[in-house]
């Protein structure tokens, strides 16, 4: 019988934290100065992180983050969970404490900070849920992107450099 009662409180027991391990969000945000951008993270063992993929010029080669969907969990990229809301909060060195909040049944986002001046901005938008080969297309996405304006800069520089005689 105790066995029974210890089982039934270990699987009837809620647990907020850890449900969207394992799942990404991909969002649609308008900026408080109402230019849209599109922006994802992934979730993993209680902890977040943004996808992008940077390009390195001193080592020709491109970073993707999250590496892969096990994530390890960078410091300051904890999430709080509560029955009704996601909740992130990071340091920005350029905007300082940045609050993110989203609503886990409409999936909407807000992402607040204050501005050196002291004023409030606030940037909301839409997510819809994602699984991790939506994260592996959007990288891919973005190292094309990074590619063609790679090749656009280039034409532009061997067309300003033609005609020179040195």
């Amino acid at each position: 019988m105790k066995y029974l009662l210890i089982l039934l409180f270990l699987f009837s027991s809620h647990s907020f934290s850890g449900e969207v391990d394992g799942k990404g969000l991909d969002c649609v945000i308008t900026r408080y100065d109402n230019y849209i951008y599109k922006h994802m993270i992934w979730f993993n063992y209680g902890c977040y992180q943004g996808v992008s993929v940077y390009y390195s010029d001193i080592y020709k080669e491109f970073s993707y983050y999250p590496i892969n969907k096990t994530l390890e969990c960078p410091p300051n990229r904890e999430y709080r969970s509560t029955a009704d809301q996601l909740i992130m909060n990071t340091y920005n060195f350029y905007y300082g404490e940045v609050q993110t909040i989203i609503n886990r049944k409409t999936l909407d986002i807000k992402i607040t900070w204050k501005e050196s001046d002291g004023e409030e901005r606030i940037n909301r938008g839409n997510c819809k849920v994602i699984g991790w080969e939506e994260v592996k297309k959007r990288q891919e996405k973005l190292k094309e992107e990074i590619i063609e304006k790679q090749r656009i800069e280039k034409e532009k520089y061997d067309k300003a450099r033609e005609g020179n005689k040195i």
